[in-house]
């Protein structure tokens, strides 16, 4: 997947890069940012050395979109049910309140499952990364 944007800096071989909606979906509804209209800001590896006011184009794998929509909405879910699970077996085995040992392993597993995902993006880093794979075009002024 494609997207437009600007650079706004650069440092280290990352430029952060301001994006508009998606031109291609025309407000589809298909994803959030569909529906808000709004830009939204990311760092993509500067494969192509842009300058800060630079015009790029950016592009997203889209199997790592998917993988990592899954990760950050689908797991944090499944780990907290499942600790939440535990906890409530862990609590009636020891002859206590079950459900508050359930909402606190629940709890326990969301945090626990984010600060994973913050070590797996860290480890991963720029492997992942939206790359900067183009200078786009400027639209011409007046006619020429």
């Amino acid at each position: 997947m494609r997207n437009l944007g600007l650079i706004v800096s650069t440092r280290d071989g990352i430029a952060r890069v301001i994006l508009g909606p998606h031109v291609e979906c025309n407000k589809c509804g298909a994803c959030l940012a569909a529906l808000d209209n709004k830009a939204r800001t990311i760092d993509a590896l500067n494969s192509i050395g842009a300058k800060v006011g630079q015009r790029v184009e950016i592009e997203i794998k889209p199997s790592h979109a998917v993988g990592i929509a899954f990760l950050i909405f689908v797991l944090p879910v499944v780990v907290a049910i499942i600790a939440g699970l535990f906890g409530l077996r862990l609590g009636e085995a020891l002859g206590l309140r079950g459900d508050y040992f359930a909402m606190g392993f629940g709890a326990g597993g969301f945090v626990g499952s984010m600060l994973v995902l913050r070590l797996i993006d860290r480890r991963l880093g720029k492997r992942n990364m939206p790359v900067v794979v183009n200078l786009a075009e400027e639209p011409r002024q007046g006619g020429e």
